[in-house]
């Protein structure tokens, strides 16, 4: 509404003067909006390579302790075996004792029920 109004008071003023600027408004506002659409289109590019390049950066911060871990491979598996070992072992070790503990423990159990047999007493709970 203003620029109708200052439109409309130029002319009244001096109708030569509206008509030189208006057209000379349409040569200054044309290439404006021509050179905005460009550092529209080159802003986007320029933060489409930046989001790219954030994203690597990411993703390789992020895959460090992988790529560590394959440098160290071959070290770390020594120590998972290092350590493994002794405790396969230790474990290995109680198991046959238990098992042996298990089987003594059923052999007097069942050299005492002979016995009770033999003896004549038999236990209720059997």
């Amino acid at each position: 509404m203003n620029l109708i109004g200052a439109v409309a008071l130029l002319f009244f003023i001096s109708w030569k003067l509206t008509f030189g600027v208006l057209a000379i408004v349409p040569a200054v506002i044309a290439p404006l909006f021509l050179v905005g659409g460009l550092v529209r289109r080159l802003s986007v590019r320029a933060q489409d390579r930046l989001a790219d390049a954030v994203a690597y950066a990411g993703e390789s911060l992020d895959q460090l302790e992988t790529v560590q871990a394959f440098g160290r491979e071959k070290a770390s598996g020594a120590a998972f075996a290092h350590a493994l070992v002794p405790g396969v072992h230790k474990t290995t070790v109680s198991t046959a004792i238990r098992g042996m503990a298990q089987e003594m423990g059923g052999r007097a159990e069942e050299a005492k029920q002979s016995r009770m047999r033999d003896a004549g007493v038999w236990d209720v709970g059997l």
